[in-house]
């Protein structure tokens, strides 16, 4: 394209009466994307241009419009994709419509443009705050139009004719011969968001004639197969796929949750589903043979062997002060232990080895078989080729004490060893580490040592999202790993231009050479906040850590903010901080409050500069009732 055509095209894009900063976008943009995103200009001046029709409906009439879809796609059913595209515009105009009847929120030009990207099979990149939970019911309706279980559509066939999807009779299985074909899924983080969203965004599905359902992680087989029978599916990615490792280990087909064919769907905070958890493997387990005793037994040796090592450290310790701790710490452990904290492995030295044996040796509950059998006193060798795998249990047990900790990777709560999401602090209660870790990391912590398990079957995300025929995702922060989309999903990441000019600024990463200054850092920054009247959110990698940070800050800061730091707010993985997370998160964005949480990914909740007037409210309803129940 020439210098000439070039200039052509942005002046298109710019006759458009589109935003200044979305001018500016389209002029700084490579060519190959301002091509794109010049498409997409017309394409919302299209959808714009049927608004006034669209308002001019009855609810009625506005509702009727599906039919009319549906119409036309069942006769276009041989050219579906070209079908949709050509119906874009009608379609999102009427979901703008009705969205703004039913929720009181109207789409804006840069959440159609979301749509379209979604709906292309592509990331839209949004930032913070745009909206992306409306934009995925654009994308989400007009690829639901064609029909889903409710009517099951066949593979490699087609039907004439209108369709009536009025029935409330589902029928879950196919007859012999035809595939089942899954409608539109929006994968959501966590339990809490698929349940909102289905009923938040359900009412505009709702009223457009379309069923939607959520699928939470405690419902029946019966009530999964009734939400996946919808045209639009709210759920979260590990239920997705624990539903499918279910399906393919499922005895009968009464069992059967998902559809044959998975159609399309919708990843909300892609990057942290399809690439930070992308391997982690989603398993389904039975349980093996109780040996919970000899669990029990190894750590009585592997606890004494521990607390040898911290006393040798501190005795080292003392006799180098100048040295730093993590040196002194790190000799001791290389007496005993040879270390991998990067793959967090670990195993014996043969000095390690010797003091294992001896300390196994000493406890009346330990016999190595082999060595009473042949009437000798047991050897290393026993460690390893005993019945019982003394060796291998011991090291399991020392990785639970070298690198599990209590408050990082896991909780005790009720009695229960709990697994901390380490991407989104939040628990996984049903979660359990395999190759008797769990077990070790029970037997730490002095609580019930169950039953070990083992894998029969498993997936991890990355495999199972590319069953889908169609695959898109939103989040605000895609651009850093839009390279491994594409060479993982084929998937393309396009930033949207945001609604208004973007005011936030972005500051450069800073780095100190003690966590001291660094601290000292968050303190001064807090009260020059505290002094300014704004809110403050403080991000933390564990729960450790964020407890370190409340303590530094109300124990750090100037006499004349100690009141204020006493009412700084705390949000992390313990029972009592999750208890109220709804409330911390309500009252996060009022003037000079002070949140400390970890990572917040997922957490679903909007934090509203001012604070959040839904949550404020139930929370002083609360409060008069309570209070007029002691009077």
């Amino acid at each position: 394209m020439s210098s000439a055509d070039e200039d052509h095209v942005a002046a298109d894009a710019g006759a458009l009466l589109i935003p200044r900063h979305w001018e500016e976008q389209i002029k700084t943009a490579p060519l190959g994307r301002r091509r794109v995103l010049h498409r997409y200009v017309q394409q919302v001046a299209a959808i714009n241009a049927l608004e006034p029709a669209m308002r001019a409906m009855t609810d009625t009439q506005l509702a009727e419009q599906t039919l009319k879809f549906r119409d036309f796609m069942a006769t276009n059913a041989h050219r579906l994709s070209d079908a949709r595209d050509e119906l874009l515009p009608e379609a999102f105009a009427t979901v703008r419509e009705a969205s703004r009847r039913v929720l009181g929120m109207r789409h804006f030009d840069s959440q159609l443009v979301g749509g379209m990207v979604l709906h292309e099979g592509q990331i839209a990149e949004m930032a913070t705050g745009e909206g992306k939970t409306l934009v995925a019911v654009l994308a989400a309706y007009l690829n639901a139009l064609p029909g889903t279980l409710a009517n099951p559509p066949t593979v490699g066939s087609s039907s004439g004719g209108s369709t009536d999807y009025s029935s409330s009779n589902i029928t879950l299985r196919a007859a012999p011969g035809r595939l089942r074909v899954g409608g539109v899924h929006v994968v959501t983080v966590n339990d809490y968001l698929a349940a909102r969203d289905a009923e938040w965004m359900g009412k505009v599905y709702r009223f457009l004639g379309l069923t939607v359902g959520a699928v939470q992680s405690n419902i029946s087989v019966e009530a999964a197969q009734a939400a996946y029978s919808c045209h639009v599916t709210y759920v979260t990615g590990q239920e997705l796929c624990f539903n499918y490792l279910k399906d393919n280990t499922a005895q009968t087909a009464g069992e059967l949750m998902l559809p044959d064919v998975l159609g399309f769907a919708i990843v909300d905070e892609v990057d942290s589903i399809l690439i930070d958890e992308s391997r982690n493997p989603m398993i389904i387990s039975q349980p093996r043979g109780d040996n919970g005793h000899l669990v029990l037994t190894v750590d009585r040796a592997v606890r004494r062997l521990w607390a040898l090592i911290n006393r040798s450290i501190e005795a080292a310790d003392a006799r180098a002060p100048n040295q730093p701790r993590a040196t002194v710490e790190a000799e001791v452990k290389a007496r005993y232990l040879v270390l991998d904290t990067k793959q967090r492995s670990l195993s014996l030295s043969q000095e390690g080895m010797v003091l294992l044996l001896t300390l196994l040796a000493e406890d009346p509950a330990v016999t190595f078989r082999s060595a009473a059998r042949e009437g000798r006193s047991p050897t290393i060798m026993d460690l390893w080729e005993d019945e019982v795998p003394w060796g291998n249990m011991a090291v399991t047990a020392l990785k639970a004490y070298q690198y599990f900790n209590s408050g990082v990777q896991y909780i005790v709560r009720d009695g229960q060893v709990m697994i901390v999401d380490e991407s989104t602090g939040r628990v996984r209660p049903i979660s359990r580490y395999s190759g008797g870790l769990h077990q070790a990391i029970e037997a730490k912590e002095g609580v019930e040592v169950k039953p070990d398990s083992h894998a029969t079957a498993s997936i991890t995300f990355q495999v199972f999202f590319r069953f889908y025929q169609k695959l898109s995702g939103m989040t605000g922060t895609a651009k850093s790993a839009a390279a491994e989309f594409y060479e993982i999903y084929g998937l393309r990441v396009v930033p949207i231009p945001t609604n208004k000019p973007p005011k936030r600024q972005d500051m450069p990463l800073r780095l100190y050479y003690t966590e001291k200054d660094k601290l000292a850092y968050v303190v001064s920054v807090v009260e020059s906040c505290w002094a300014a009247g704004r809110p403050v959110l403080i991000g933390t990698s564990s729960v450790n850590e964020s407890e370190l940070v409340l303590a530094v800050l109300q124990g750090w800061c100037r006499p004349e903010y100690r009141d204020i730091a006493a009412r700084v707010q705390l949000l992390n993985a313990k029972p009592e901080n999750v208890r109220l997370e709804a409330q911390v998160v309500a009252q996060a964005g009022l003037p000079a409050a002070v949140t400390i949480a970890t990572n917040m990914a997922g957490r679903g909740t909007d934090i509203i500069l001012g604070g959040n007037p839904e949550g404020l409210t139930r929370m002083g309803l609360l409060r008069l009732i309570y209070r007029s129940a002691w009077l």
